[in-house]
């Protein structure tokens, strides 16, 4: 395993690092309440590695860009047990998310990369569209429904099925019902699970999805 330890790995893993302190600095001077602070420091962590993992495939193998991903969780999870990621930690469910999210990258990658790239940056823009939802409905959610005795909002379930639907299409999927009801079927999955599983479920699923409505193409 040392040998994929390269210096491609050793500097995104810097890089993460500094986007990890440079979210933390910002979002502790929002002046937002301490549970908003916090979802949206994740949020805006999560949209920060994506754009990382969209070039990832060009720059790392996939061992490297694999040991990449668990350094990413071990640095989360350790982050979550010591608390020094602090602005992280102070929404008030109890949540794996952030621990969980490096991989379900990590399983996507070894799924589809490299025959299926596009089944691979499907499972990006679910990933995308939650973290999307999630800031829309903590900042401009107003109508809330009940879903399995929690709270959702009509308008970041809305941004979540927009967001994977623009991010489909512009993947090439063909416009029909088989897209509608494969998008429908991602959203269900994310406002369902809990403790942060979503973010191993949308990745591998979102990709299943696009090449299952790719087929009917």
């Amino acid at each position: 395993m040392l040998m994929w330890v390269t210096p491609i790995v050793v500097l995104s893993t810097a890089g993460f690092l500094m986007l990890l302190a440079i979210v933390e600095w910002r979002v502790k001077n929002m002046h937002l309440r301490a549970g908003l602070r916090g979802e949206i420091a994740r949020k805006l962590i999560h949209i920060g590695a994506l754009v990382l993992m969209v070039i990832a495939p060009e720059l790392l193998r996939a061992q490297e860009l694999a040991l990449f991903l668990v350094l990413v969780s071990a640095i989360l999870l350790i982050g979550r047990l010591t608390r020094i990621i602090s602005s992280m930690h102070t929404v008030r469910r109890v949540s794996f998310g952030e621990v969980f999210f490096p991989l379900g990258i990590a399983v996507s990658a070894f799924l589809f990369l490299p025959t299926l790239p596009l089944a691979y940056y499907a499972g990006l823009i679910a990933l995308f569209a939650d973290a999307i939802a999630a800031i829309v409905g903590k900042r401009f959610g107003r109508h809330r429904y009940p879903f399995f005795g929690r709270q959702k909002t009509f308008e970041g379930t809305a941004g979540f099925f927009g967001v994977c639907m623009c991010g489909f299409l512009l993947l090439g999927a063909p416009i029909g019902v088989p897209l509608v009801v494969g998008v429908a079927l991602i959203c269900t999955i994310d406002i369902t699970l809990r403790f942060g599983l979503d973010n191993i479920a949308l990745p591998v699923t979102a990709g299943l999805v696009l090449n299952a409505v790719m087929s009917f193409a």
